[in-house]
């Protein structure tokens, strides 16, 4: 996470401690909820275009930043998008980068990865292959 520092749509990690060999990650807090609550609450007429635009800009940022970095998440769901703020129209940000690893580019192209990882309503069907890239993190 240390290297995804900085972006305005991925949460930001401010420390991490080992307290009697437990681990504490220190990060801003989210205090709008994720993005899953949201969509399931909200009236049954849904969101905006416009909401929905700058929602899906914002995602596809912190997913660019960080393929750029060379990190896949893997495991990119409704749940792991946080508003910042009770406002429907806070920023959202990227959190839960427990799945989330360095690939290798190369010559030939990325690296492929093959450990199924992910949540089991938004896996892609290249990781349940166990033969994908970087993409994993967006299909159709």
């Amino acid at each position: 996470m240390k290297e995804l520092r900085g972006h305005p749509f991925i949460i930001q990690l401010y420390d991490v401690l080992c307290i009697a060999s437990e681990l504490f990650i220190i990060t801003e807090l989210g205090r709008g909820g994720d993005l899953f609550h949201l969509l399931t609450t909200h009236p049954k007429h849904g969101v905006t275009e416009a909401y929905a635009a700058k929602s899906i800009s914002q995602m596809l940022s912190a997913v660019t930043y960080m393929h750029e970095k060379n990190i896949a998440h893997r495991d990119l769901k409704l749940e792991n998008w946080v508003l910042m703020s009770p406002n429907a129209w806070s920023d959202l940000k990227l959190i839960d980068f427990g799945l989330s690893t360095h690939f290798e580019r190369t010559s030939q192209g990325t690296k492929l990865m093959s450990r199924v990882v992910g949540s089991s309503y938004y896996v892609s069907p290249q990781v349940l292959k166990r033969s994908y890239t970087e993409a994993c993190d967006l299909w159709r």
